[in-house]
């Protein structure tokens, strides 16, 4: 999704929607190892708060469901590694804020935080499909692949074939106050 191909001002969001240029640059800077991670937000806002003045309409909508379809899709279709999705969604992010190996990685004693992914599983992108409190989707449409079909939180499982399930809750993780700490931990 662009500027050029997205004009409906419920896609008013921060930073905001960029050009097919602005894209195919983070794409390089992927490629070229210049992007640590790629993550996604999910400040979904009601259609009754985006209506009427574009100034005055919240930013932000939904998008966390969709970080793997994407990234798998787009990704794999540019010659990404499955690997190399991994590192920018999930273990990379860890070891920047110091929960690597805790966190972002599949070993003995890390917290068993795992996605199922099918990659054969192509679907197109609907609002009821997001599982979110927002009725519209700016995603609506695309066609996508490579869904999770299970999340595991600490082990337990935490949404199965569409489903969430299991007992809402998190943890505090406590983490050294600089990221770049977190780097120093990782190489050492």
């Amino acid at each position: 999704m662009t500027h050029e191909t997205y004009d409906d001002q419920r896609g008013k969001v921060n930073p905001p929607i960029r050009s097919e240029a602005d894209r195919e640059r983070l794409w390089r800077g992927i490629f070229a190892g210049e992007l640590d991670w790629v993550c996604s937000d999910h400040a979904c806002c009601s259609e009754s708060h985006k209506e009427g003045d574009l100034w005055k309409a919240l930013p932000g909508f939904g998008g966390t469901a969709l970080l793997y379809p994407f990234m798998l899709t787009e990704g794999l279709r540019r010659g990404l590694s499955v690997e190399r999705v991994v590192e920018l969604c999930a273990t990379n992010a860890a070891v920047a804020y110091g929960l690597h190996p805790r966190k972002g990685s599949i070993r003995v004693g890390a917290d068993a935080d795992l996605a199922v992914i099918d990659m054969d599983s192509a679907r197109t992108v609907t609002p009821e499909l997001l599982l979110s409190a927002q009725e519209y989707t700016p995603f609506e449409g695309m066609e996508l692949v490579g869904w999770p079909v299970r999340t595991m939180l600490r082990g337990a499982t935490v949404y199965q074939d569409g489903e969430p399930i299991g007992e809402p809750g998190g943890q505090f993780l406590s983490r050294p106050l600089t990221a770049s700490a977190g780097i120093e931990a990782a190489a050492s």
